[in-house]
C-alpha cells in the first residue's frame, strides 16, 4: 500500500525523503555543542563567572584552539575551556604552545573572566592535563 502512494506522487516520495534527512541531520548534529565560539553564551557555558570582554575571552579560546588543532582531540579542547580555563590542560596548554613569556598576561586574563584568581599554572603531572596531551 505505502509502495503505491510513494509511486503514485512524486511530492509524497520528496516529502518522505526531506523527513529523512531531517531526522539524520538532527542526529549527526546533536553530537556536537551546538554553541558559537566566543559569545557570551559559551562564556555562561564554561561556567565563567568574571567579566565578558570578548577580546580577551577570544584570546584565551585561541590558545586553546591552537593547542587543539596541535593534537586533534575533542578532549583537549573542551578541557582546556572547562572551569573557565581554570583546570590543568590549558597550562599545560600555553607550554605546548611555547607561550611561557605571557604567562603572567594570561594569568591575569583568567581572573578576569572567570572571576577567581587562578592557580599560577601548577605543575603538571600525567594524571593531569598532559595526559590529554601526549605527542
Amino acid at each position: 500500500m505505502a509502495q503505491g502512494i510513494i509511486t503514485k506522487s512524486p511530492s509524497n516520495l520528496l516529502l518522505l525523503l526531506g523527513m529523512v534527512t531531517l531526522l539524520l541531520s538532527q542526529h549527526v548534529t546533536s553530537s556536537y555543542i551546538r554553541i558559537r565560539p566566543n559569545t557570551f553564551k559559551e562564556f555562561q557555558f564554561i561556567k565563567c563567572h568574571g567579566e565578558y570582554d570578548k577580546e580577551q575571552y577570544s584570546s584565551l579560546t585561541q590558545i586553546c584552539d591552537d593547542c587543539h588543532n596541535l593534537y586533534r582531540n575533542p578532549d583537549v579542547l573542551l578541557g582546556c575551556k572547562a572551569d573557565c580555563f581554570r583546570n590543568t590542560i590549558f597550562p599545560a596548554c600555553v607550554s605546548r604552545l611555547l607561550m611561557h613569556d605571557k604567562e603572567a598576561e594570561l594569568s591575569k586574563k583568567v581572573y578576569y573572566v572567570s572571576g577567581k584568581r587562578p592557580s599560577l599554572y601548577p605543575e603538571v603531572n600525567n594524571s593531569g592535563g598532559m595526559s590529554l596531551l601526549k605527542e
